[in-house]
Order: C-alpha cells, then sequence, then structure tokens
C-alpha cells in the first residue's frame, strides 16, 4: 500500500536514503501546509477587516455597530464577545443572534441529510480532518517500520 501520492516516487532501497527520502517528504509536506496556513490568515484578516468595515458603517446593524466601535477603543476583542466574556448589551445581542443562526444553519444541514445524498458541510469537514490525520499517521508508521527494520537488522532491538 502506497502511503504518499501517486506521482511521487519509490522510496529509495538503501535505508540511510529511504529515511533522508521519508524527511524530505515530511518536510516538503508541512512546507506545504505551513504555505496553507499563513494563506488562510491572510484571509482571514482580510474578511475580518472587510466585516470590521461594514460594522463601522452600520451595514451589520446597531449591534455590530456599538461593538466594533468598542473594538476599536480597545475595549474589547471578538473573542470577548462571543465567549460571553463581554457583557454589553450589543455583545448579548450578537451572541443571541449567532446562537439562533447557528441552531438555523445545524437545521438546514439535518434536512439536507434527511433528503439528499450530497454531504454537509459538517461531513466534508469530518472527512478532511480523517484524511489528514490518516495520511501523517501512515506517515509515521511507515517511518517507525523503517527504522525498526533496521534497528532489528543490527541486532538492537
Amino acid at each position: 500500500m502506497n502511503e504518499f501520492s501517486a506521482d511521487e516516487q519509490p522510496l529509495p532501497v538503501d535505508f540511510g536514503e529511504r529515511v533522508i527520502e521519508l524527511m524530505r517528504r515530511v518536510e516538503a509536506e508541512s512546507a506545504r501546509l505551513d504555505a496553507l496556513e499563513i494563506a488562510e490568515h491572510e484571509e482571514h484578516e482580510r474578511l475580518d477587516e472587510e466585516r470590521a468595515r461594514r460594522a463601522r458603517a452600520g451595514a451589520l446593524g446597531p449591534d455590530w455597530r456599538a461593538v466594533q466601535q468598542r473594538i476599536d477603543l480597545n475595549q474589547t476583542t471578538l473573542e470577548e464577545v462571543f465567549s460571553g466574556a463581554d457583557e454589553s448589551p450589543a455583545a448579548d445581542a450578537l451572541r443571541r443572534s449567532a446562537r439562533s443562526n447557528f441552531a438555523r444553519l445545524r437545521e438546514l444541514w439535518d434536512e439536507q441529510e434527511d433528503g439528499e445524498d450530497e454531504p454537509t458541510p459538517l461531513d466534508l469537514l469530518d472527512q478532511v480532518r480523517t484524511a489528514s490525520a490518516a495520511h501523517y499517521q501512515q506517515a509515521a508508521a511507515h517511518i517507525e517500520a523503517v527504522l525498526n527494520e533496521r534497528l532489528r537488522r543490527e541486532g538492537t532491538l
């Protein structure tokens, strides 16, 4: 069973070269994931600034405008608003609205599960998490097996 994508070359037979190639692959995957994380962080920052701009302009309603003013004055943060640490009336209104929106979204996903063969967003997220975890577990198991085989050959295991 191949633990890596089909476009990668087979692992070398020589133990030292095999370990080096496995480490190269792990480092390449790590670098790819780091770059993806940076890009996602930049996109999140861009979207957050757009949300803040709209909130300041009142486009998201008076509660968002009030909360954004308090954020701009360093009196609160979004984390404090949605964790409940910020007990202001506007923050409370945003939490109630968020709970209501999440409940409705969950209802829509449940309806989708009942009526269609298409996976819900939660199903897709679970699939991605499972595939990612499985890939890393396979790579770790393969590295451990190669190292154990080498130690067994050397008689130190």
